[in-house]
């Protein structure tokens, strides 16, 4: 079936829905209780392969792209008519069954140094002069005022992102594109050495397909924008290069993929307010990282032993990590269980303890990765094996 029928079957299903249900009108001040009927349309009197179609999209999505079709239709099409207005309707509806490619530029805040030119996977770093498309002077003025709101805000001090990011979404792509970079946000503050970035903190643009939708921090609430400033060191420049090619791959190994979710959960633990939480997170994204399915048991034991023997080769020093790591273990599990009788805290040189032995293992697993390209598997040499020749010569 084409997509030109598809549109069709849609645009005959709603308006055979919409004329029995709600009499749709086509100028209107409360949209609401229309929100409200279309969806029930789509979920329940449409055709079950058409309702099949928005299975994956929850209600209050499709409330929000259809009052934003709504709104944009109001402002946009000067001869309206109820046919007009249904077969619009469709076409946007059964867009949302499709995934589309969109374009955004993005401004962090407060990093200076880092290397501009490079791809990761679908994210490309860039200098101020490539912010270029059609209609950038309401972005620019956009910046201004950001600027008028926040300090240290500069756009020649900071570091500048072209992401093309996937969605089926037609108007609300900010959470999308956000859910699409924190992988590469961890990466960041990986190889800028623990700066906590916040998505919050992000000014940019997307240029979708009806208008721009613009990114910026919350200037009505608190100052959202990381305190300090992050220098990028060369010394970095071989794992970005290694790091580039793991985004640039199509379909990632075992260990890739461990990297990549290791990297997202490190950023998420960064941007919580509370040590402990923050400490229990960094735990995880260990674990995520170093632990498979074979490791259920005994898993401080085991992420103590692999810190331990990715991080030195002389045993005494082993020994001292092996320790730290249980302890550190433990102490999680009492934040995340409870000790009786006493309030467990986070000191914070254990915090940046922790988030030292992360970054140091993850810089360890980066540069294995080729030659160790699952944790553990019969038929190809994993990391388990490499820990365990270690353990064993």
């Amino acid at each position: 079936m084409t997509n030109q029928h598809k549109t069709d079957n849609l645009r005959n299903s709603l308006t055979e829905a919409l004329s029995k249900a709600v009499h749709t009108p086509i100028s209107f001040q409360d949209s609401s209780e229309q929100l409200k009927a279309i969806v029930a349309i789509i979920r329940n009197k449409l055709p079950a392969k058409v309702t099949q179609l928005f299975k994956d999209m929850s209600d209050s999505e499709l409330i929000d792209e259809i009052a934003s079709f709504l709104t944009y239709y109001q402002a946009h099409t000067k001869e309206k008519s109820e046919d007009k207005f249904i077969n619009e309707l469709a076409q946007c509806l059964e867009s949302l069954t499709k995934v589309k490619s969109y374009k955004a530029f993005l401004f962090i805040p407060k990093i200076f140094g880092f290397p501009v030119g490079e791809s990761f996977g679908l994210i490309k770093t860039i200098t101020r002069k490539e912010v270029t498309f059609d209609h950038d002077e309401g972005f620019w003025e956009h910046f201004e005022f950001i600027k008028t709101k926040y300090a240290d805000v500069d756009a020649d001090n900071g570091l500048w992102l072209e992401c093309t990011f996937n969605s089926v979404l037609i108007y609300n792509l900010r959470d999308e594109l956000k859910k699409s970079i924190q992988p590469f946000l961890g990466i960041i503050s990986i190889l800028m050495f623990g700066f906590p970035l916040t998505d919050e903190s992000l000014i940019g643009v997307i240029l979708g397909d009806k208008s721009q939708e613009y990114v910026a921090p919350d200037i009505i609430g608190k100052n959202h924008l990381t305190k300090g400033w992050a220098s990028y060191h060369p010394a970095n420049n071989q794992n970005v290069e290694k790091v580039k090619k793991v985004f640039a791959k199509q379909k990632n190994s075992e260990l890739e993929r461990k990297l990549i979710l290791s990297s997202k959960m490190y950023w998420l633990a960064l941007q919580s307010y509370s040590p402990e939480i923050t400490f229990i997170s960094l735990i995880s994204a260990l674990e995520s990282l170093l632990l498979g399915e074979g490791d259920r048991d005994y898993i401080g034991l085991k992420i103590a032993e692999k810190v331990a023997f990715l991080l030195s080769d002389e045993q005494e020093q082993r020994l001292q990590i092996f320790k730290l790591m249980r302890k550190y273990y433990n102490t999680r599990s009492s934040l995340v269980h409870g000790k009786s009788g006493k309030s467990v805290q986070v000191a914070a040189a254990d915090l940046g303890t922790i988030k030292n032995i992360f970054t140091a293992v993850f810089e360890k697993v980066l540069n294995l990765v080729e030659q160790y390209p699952s944790l553990h598997t019969e038929d190809e040499k994993g990391l388990d094996d490499y820990i365990n020749q270690l353990r064993f010569k």
